[in-house]
């Protein structure tokens, strides 16, 4: 790259000598790309800069931000860490991801104005705004999860049960009945992964504040918690079972609220 403009925003920064940073900026032209620039960016926040140098460290210079956005405060703020420690962790450097890069942004939209939200909680809704980018950063990543269909490809049925195998897909199991203990926790029926999908579905493209179908909606949010247990079991096997600092630091701030 020779002064190639960029336009993104910053997942993190590391100090780097006195007044730079090594920076990972996820751009919309070359997905993740990592440099040496100005320090102190700001995050969630849109930003254009030039890119300089052959070799994965680029020279970043001339960045601005290109607009002011609505900040983001409280838990808001920690999924937006979130969703950058992720995106650093898991994207190949200079790998175009124009689709998850939008998904992102609009991630960002969404929690910023989940405030104004009428028709969900608050944590109903960042849940959903994080499941709806792991989803799409499952698919960047070829791992996209088939709700429809099970490991041999046959039809998710309603009425059947069924266990995630990491990397692979949904197989059948056979409950035992009346045994008193209820459904294991990593046991799924038919009909829930039928109606996430369709959740998905109508949702991934949208804003949680134009979704105007109510039942879908209710459906989904009643689906949050074993769906939250299925992406964290995914997401935990992605990062080779590491720490996640903002997953702490989320957990540390709903103690003391």
């Amino acid at each position: 790259m020779r002064q190639q403009p960029l336009t993104g925003f910053v997942l993190h920064q590391k100090p780097y000598r006195e007044t730079r940073s090594l920076t990972y900026f996820f751009s919309r032209e070359f997905g993740l790309v990592n440099g040496i620039g100005k320090n102190n960016l700001p995050l969630f926040v849109p930003i254009s800069l030039f890119a300089t140098g052959k070799s994965e460290l680029k020279s970043f210079s001339q960045s601005q931000i290109m607009h002011p956005v609505p900040s983001l405060y409280g838990q808001a703020q920690f999924a937006g860490l979130y969703l950058n420690e992720l995106s650093v962790k898991l994207l190949s450097p200079e790998v175009a991801c124009e689709a998850l890069w939008q998904a992102y942004q609009r991630s960002l939209l969404n929690l910023a104005n989940l405030t104004h939200c009428q028709t969900l909680s608050t944590s109903d809704g960042l849940k959903l705004i994080l499941r709806q980018f792991e989803q799409k950063l499952f698919e960047e990543l070829g791992l996209a999860i088939d709700f429809n269909h099970d490991i041999q490809g046959e039809p998710i049925l309603p009425h059947l049960h069924y266990r995630y195998q990491l990397q692979a897909g949904f197989i059948p199991v056979v409950m035992a009945e009346n045994t008193g203990k209820g459904q294991p926790l990593d046991v799924f029926v038919g009909r829930a992964l039928q109606d996430w999908q369709a959740y998905l579905d109508n949702s991934l493209e949208n804003s949680l504040l134009e979704d105007k179908n109510s039942l879908s909606l209710k459906t989904a949010v009643s689906l949050l918690n074993p769906m939250g247990r299925l992406y964290r079991q995914i997401v935990d096997n992605l990062v080779n079972y590491q720490l996640l600092q903002s997953r702490e630091l989320w957990q540390d701030l709903k103690k003391y609220q």
